[in-house]
């Protein structure tokens, strides 16, 4: 039987299915490979005689494999084996049928603990002194085949039982607890060996295995109901672990009671690994983090520590939330990413309110999904996927960010105990099975008593979202959307101020006008204000191109807020009147955070789509000098900033729009100042940080003077002269106005750090500069010995905010293309990430050329979609530098 197309999808055959993988490993660090054997118990499904698993990189011994039918107790022998590096699979064909039933299949290999972050693969560590290496897994999204012969889908689940031979000095771990330990008689390059078996897991699909096994200690805790927590580190860094391991104890407690479901396995370790490509994987009883996604020490700066709590409970969130109830095919990765995102933070939202970390979703997480999904090159939440070398693709903003977005606005509009309960239906459900997305939205119509499949279609099945524009309907409008008369007939009696009129269409971020015939239904959420302080909310279903809808008191009203609180995925274009009196209300604070934030958001979108003037955005931006909230000043700024960097070559602008930028923040910073307050907010050092840094990056000279004394302190060895909230920003204000000096003294900074988070500060700052020689030793630096492969994007990050940096990064890519393909070839991800920040930030028509014509002559299928998002938003730039660059300048300079 042949591989199998379903829907043009490329699947394992269905006729024989496991039920059980027994496979024993023995690692060794020497030769860099790990002898196995594995016995798959099946069922035999259908009458055959092949049975077709994936493979790849393995080195099959193919006199050690035997079919055992467990009917007639007779072992067949594979007359034909084929093994297909190309399609990675392993083909067995027998001279005679395997009939229905159950069978066992015994295959004896040796596999290769390769340097690239997939499958069981080596990472480097340091260990009392001298340089080891563990050994580690990343299976997702189909990498177990480079450890084991297996049905590497999501929908072919099947129970484990690991176990692993390894150097006796060495802790191993894999999903669930161990067995039996033995100390072996042998030994394996000099080194005693002990053989640990671990106890059998429940089904789940092969992404979610995982072993590891090197030198660590660990922090142990106990949920209320007894689960064994604990948090893996390098020996010595044990206390790192301390934060994260409260966290994810107090996550489980959490997540039982929310889901009304106990988390079924016995422990939850968690592991920071040394050498690791995305920011953390879910695996079951076994999650596994770069270092900087899980260790935080006591001095730690809180951004940091807000990342390590989000990634600790997205990860969580994942043990039901794509463990217990997993998507039946890749096409609904986003009920993983997507759940996990938004559920994560809610999570995070109980066990630190203090830290409001919703605003910061709506800049992080909405505000991405935005951005990205008004490209022409983005894709719908549920993409299609045909192919294992697509999947890794759509691990991306639209998987994680959008889709977080949606269930927000879902969850907004459904209601908390409603939306609750839909969720408690569904992962009950289909608990140790596969899901695809309406069995969710039946779920949550059982909870809500609404057609939840109807409402939530087009959210997820087709590419954008909308535009929506808001203007006080008019007695034609009532006339024409509600009785359908032409002559002004009807309606006399109703009071039109009371009326809404709205269109809607999908947002371009090219300004293009939409004849699609794709509708929405939007739930949009109106805020009204009044006299006294008082307001009204009400939601509202919009499903028809143009329409009128009523507002009770809309006539009264101060003001209308749509897309209350920001938990709805679409733009809003208000009408002069309706925009007049939304900015009399800013300047007289009269919203929420997000809802200021969302406000400016939507109005430079809309300037960059060319919907409005970007002068009119900029106008608007004057009010938020009052602002004391970070989030809300953090997506401000950015927006600024792009500005800042589309005038780069017209210098006289570009320094009048760093006048513009630091005086619009100048009170707050003088009133925060450089050092911590007693009593002060959580959110307070984040903002000074911002802003000191925004301050003195743009040029301002007191800032810049007092960020070198204090990093001249450091390096001089006080400890204590740049508060850890206060050293990024301090790096990069050195660094943008760099002295000869400078860039080897934060070089030894790095060299010095004790902990990933120093590191990474560092790299992302050492290259922002625009100096070109400085640049150019940053970039060599990148793909030295001393950076790891996981983080050389972060130097890029760095190198990119120039317009000479731009073109030396986007050079050094070229001429070193040949040796960054090879080390990150199959890992996609990361790939991913370098392609995108060295490509898109570009605003010409030509360089857009350039970029494709380099890709065209050098294929690189992983990054395609992004070098398509990367080409389009270049080429957007550059319509916006065309239409609108000399007017910005205008305005900055009439700013002074």
């Amino acid at each position: 039987m042949s591989i199998q197309v379903s829907n043009k999808r490329v699947l394992l055959p269905t006729n024989v299915s496991p039920i059980l993988y027994k496979v024993h490993l023995t690692t060794n660090f020497k030769e860099f490979n790990f002898k196995s054997s594995i016995i798959i118990d099946l069922k035999i499904n259908e009458t055959t005689n092949s049975i077709i698993l994936n493979a790849q990189e393995l080195t099959i011994e193919n006199e050690s494999i035997e079919l055992l039918i467990n009917s007639s107790k007779s072992i067949l022998k594979p007359i034909k084996i084929e093994l297909n590096e190309q399609a990675t699979t392993l083909s067995l064909f027998f001279n005679e049928n395997i009939p229905i039933g159950f069978a066992s299949l015994s295959i004896k290999y040796i596999g290769y603990l390769n340097d690239k972050m997939l499958g069981f693969y080596r990472a480097k560590y340091t260990h009392n002194g001298q340089e080891k290496y563990m050994a580690t897994t990343q299976f997702e999204a189909t990498d177990a085949r480079r450890a084991l012969p297996c049905w590497d889908e999501p929908a072919h689940k099947a129970k484990f039982q690991v176990t692993l031979t390894v150097p006796k000095d060495r802790i191993a771990l894999s999903n669930m607890p161990i067995e039996n330990e033995i100390d072996e008689q042998f030994t394996l390059n000099d080194e005693s060996m002990k053989t640990i078996r671990f106890s059998e897991s429940p089904i789940m699909s092969t992404y979610l295995l995982a072993f590891v096994v090197g030198h660590f200690d660990f922090v142990e805790s106990r949920t209320k109901r007894g689960i064994v927590v604990r948090v893996y580190t390098l020996p010595g860094k044990s206390h790192m672990g301390q934060f994260s391991l409260e966290v994810a104890t107090r996550t489980l407690d959490y997540f039982e009671q929310y889901f009304d479901i106990e988390y079924p396995l016995p422990k939850c370790d968690n592991i920071a690994i040394t050498e690791f490509s995305a920011g953390a994987m879910e695996n079951w009883g076994l999650i596994t983090y770069r270092e900087t996604a899980l260790l935080v020490d006591e001095n730690s700066a809180l951004g940091f520590k807000q990342n390590v709590a989000a990634t600790v409970t997205h990860e969580l969130a994942h043990q039901w939330f794509g463990n217990l109830v997993t998507m039946q095919w890749w096409k609904e990765l986003w009920l993983n990413e997507g759940f996990a995102t938004f559920i994560g933070t809610q999570a995070v939202d109980v066990l630190f309110p203090e830290w409001d970390i919703w605003i910061q979703f709506t800049t992080m997480d909405w505000g991405e999904a935005m951005k990205l999904d008004c490209l022409k090159n983005s894709h719908p939440i549920e993409v299609e996927v045909y192919d294992a070398s697509e999947i890794n693709e759509i691990f991306d903003t639209i998987s994680y960010c959008k889709g977080a977005s949606v269930i927000s606005m879902i969850a907004t509009t459904l209601g908390e105990e409603n939306f609750r309960n839909g969720l408690r239906i569904y992962l009950k459900r289909f608990m140790y099975s596969n899901a695809v997305t309406t069995d969710l939205w039946q779920a949550l119509s059982e909870s809500s008593g609404r057609d939840v499949q109807t409402l939530m279609h087009n959210w997820t099945a087709t590419t954008g979202y909308p535009f929506i524009e808001l203007s006080i309907a008019t007695k034609e409008h009532l006339n024409k959307y509600i009785s359908g008369d032409s002559d002004g007939s009807g309606h006399e009696n109703e009071n039109v101020n009371d009326w809404l009129f709205v269109k809607q269409s999908r947002f371009f971020a090219s300004g293009e006008i939409d004849n699609s015939s794709t509708l929405w239904k939007i739930p949009i959420s109106f805020r009204l204000g009044f006299d006294n302080n008082n307001e009204q909310t009400v939601i509202i279903i919009v499903e028809l191109k143009e329409q009128v809808i009523k507002i009770e008191n809309l006539s009264k009203a101060k003001w209308i807020k749509a897309n209350n609180n920001q938990s709805g995925v679409y733009r809003i274009k208000y009408s002069d009147e309706l925009a007049n009196k939304l900015h009399t209300a800013l300047e007289q604070k009269s919203f929420k955070g997000s809802d200021r934030l969302g406000i400016q958001n939507d109005a430079f979108a809309l300037a960059k789509a060319g919907f409005q003037s970007t002068t009119q955005a900029l106008d608007l931006a004057k009010s938020y000098s009052i602002e004391r909230n970070y989030a809300v000043f953090l997506d401000l700024l950015y927006n600024i900033a792009d500005l800042r960097v589309l005038l780069q070559p017209d210098e006289p602008a570009a320094i009048a729009a760093k006048k513009f930028t630091i005086q619009l923040i100048a009170n707050a910073t003088n009133e925060l100042g450089w050092d911590k307050k007693i009593g002060e907010d959580a959110q307070i050092g984040l903002l000074r940080s911002l802003l000191i840094g925004t301050t003195g990056i743009c040029g301002h000279q007191p800032t810049i003077d007092e960020a070198r004394k204090r990093f001249d302190a450091l390096v001089a060895g006080d400890s204590n002269a740049i508060s850890n909230d206060l050293l990024r920003a301090v790096y990069e204000i050195v660094m943008a106005h760099n002295r000869p000096n400078d860039f080897d003294s934060l070089l030894s900074l790095f060299r010095k750090a004790t902990n990933q988070e120093n590191r990474m500060r560092v790299l992302r700052c050492l290259g922002r500069t625009r100096d070109a020689q400085t640049i150019q030793r940053a970039l060599e630096f990148s793909l030295s010995d001393e950076v790891r492969k996981q983080d050389v994007f972060a130097i890029y990050f760095g190198t990119i905010w120039s317009i000479t940096g731009r073109e030396l990064t986007w050079q050094f890519l070229k001429n070193n293309w040949p040796k960054i393909y090879q080390i990150y070839g199959d890992g996609y991800m990361l790939l991913t990430r370098i392609v995108g920040v060295c490509t898109e930030y570009f605003s010409t028509e030509e360089k857009a050329d350039e970029i494709e014509a380099f890709f065209n002559a050098n294929p690189c299928p992983a990054a395609q979609r992004t070098i398509k998002q990367s080409c389009e938003t270049i080429r957007l730039t550059a319509a916006w530098i065309k239409r609108e660059s000399r007017n910005v300048a205008d305005w900055f300079l009439k700013q002074q």
